[in-house]
């Protein structure tokens, strides 16, 4: 499965793989700075860190739930994951989707602004 609905396009930026991949990458920041939090010797952090990382796996299940661009933006992310841990080393493919979608809603994000209506500002903004 993939988030890409246009094989002649690179660029992943139908709506609904737009939406979903902000989604989980908000999920997938929670659990991994909440990860580095848990650990800090101060106890204030260790609890922030456990509340993000919960916030997160919380999130990433709710998505994957569902069918659809969803469940396959956590699958996705979960892929980066795995090779950012040094496995799954040779899945271009997860390298490619994960390029195709941040570069279309960086670009999007930066040359529009973040003001107005659109799918990719409301993405960005958290609406």
């Amino acid at each position: 499965m993939s988030l890409r609905t246009d094989e002649r396009s690179w660029l992943i930026y139908d709506d609904e793989s737009v939406g979903a991949f902000v989604r989980a990458l908000e999920a997938y920041a929670l659990s991994v700075v909440g990860q580095r939090l848990s650990r800090r010797p101060e106890v204030q952090l260790r609890a922030v860190g456990n509340l993000m990382m919960r916030i997160g796996e919380q999130r990433g299940w709710e998505m994957m739930k569902n069918d659809g661009a969803q469940r396959e933006a956590v699958e996705l992310l979960s892929r980066m994951a795995a090779h950012v841990a040094g496995l799954n080393v040779d899945d271009l493919q997860m390298l490619e989707d994960v390029h195709a979608l941040a570069v279309w809603i960086d670009r999007r994000a930066r040359n529009a602004g973040m003001a107005g209506p659109g799918v990719v500002r409301e993405a960005v903004r958290g609406d």
